[in-house]
């Protein structure tokens, strides 16, 4: 019933309010005709090759690879995230953080049964700021970790493949997207070109992030540099303080075909649509780091 409910929830999405989109008929007949099928032809063969398909491995003395899953409004989603990084035999552990203590998490998803994910019931709603302190505390001394967001599904293979590329250059972060500064005619633009792609250096990563303890350190030490505390309150920025950690520019690489939840836009469930005056906040933690850590413009 995990695959149903996963389904029935990236169906049910599409007809949210999304990107200030209005709930025309016409719209929702576009949707029902043409993007429902599309939506479930994708993601069941996302689904089948997660159960069939083959396990992936790496040599023998290849570091184990940490997880780090935080669960926030889109549960249904977490059974087959964790499936897709169990199927990689050089992931040492998942940690999956309920950031909803009201949700049965291990009712939702059977696979956090197995014996490399531990379960995180947090007492109380937190951010995704605590996601650094999680790998750093909950990973044993595991150096390399991998921290998606909630909406971002990726195949093994894929994951192999972006594992790889941080070990070829462990000094910066990784990821598959990013923001990147570009000039503005005005004020009341975000001075950041968003959802860019490629195999490119980039400002801040965004959407998943592969990065080292050493990232990790110093992205702790960054939030004390930025007055925040409580690393569970931090609702925003802490992919840009990530993406400071190294000492260049992080790195996004191509993985193949894409594909994302149908919320990644969705009002109300994106963090940027929940959380007030989100990008000029960013725009401000931004300049305050390039005082704090100068580096060079991005290639």
């Amino acid at each position: 019933m995990t695959y149903l409910r996963f389904l029935w929830f990236q169906c049910r999405i599409l007809f949210s309010r999304s990107n200030g989109r209005g709930e025309s008929r016409l719209r929702h007949t576009l949707l029902a005709v043409v993007l429902v099928p599309v939506t479930l032809v994708r993601h069941t063969a996302w689904i089948l090759r997660l159960r069939f398909g083959p396990t992936r491995t790496m040599p023998p003395d290849t570091p184990p690879l940490g997880v780090v899953l935080l669960s926030y409004k889109r549960p249904a989603n977490v059974e087959w995230l964790v499936r897709s990084y169990l199927r990689c035999s050089f992931v040492g552990k998942v940690i999956v953080s309920n950031n909803h203590p009201e949700i049965d998490l291990e009712r939702l998803a059977p696979s956090l049964a197995d014996p490399r994910v531990e379960l995180i019931r947090q007492p109380e709603p937190t951010k995704q700021g605590v996601r650094f302190p999680l790998a750093l505390e909950r990973a044993g001394d595991l150096g390399y970790f991998l921290s998606p967001d909630d909406d971002c599904f990726l195949y093994p293979h894929q994951i192999e493949r972006l594992y790889r590329h941080l070990l070829a250059a462990p000094e910066v972060p990784h990821g598959i997207s990013g923001e990147v500064r570009q000039p503005v005619k005005d004020m009341t633009h975000y001075p950041f070109a968003i959802g860019v792609r490629g195999e490119r250096e980039v400002d801040h990563l965004t959407e998943l992030y592969l990065f080292s303890r050493e990232h990790v350190l110093t992205t702790l030490e960054i939030y004390r540099q930025l007055g925040w505390h409580e690393a569970s309150r931090v609702g925003n920025g802490e992919d840009i303080a990530l993406s400071f950690s190294g000492p260049g520019r992080p790195r996004i690489h191509r993985y193949g075909r894409r594909l994302r939840c149908n919320s990644a836009w969705a009002e109300g469930i994106a963090t940027w649509s929940s959380h007030q005056n989100f990008f000029a906040e960013r725009v401000m933690i931004h300049a305050k780091l390039r005082k704090l850590r100068p580096r060079p413009a991005a290639a």
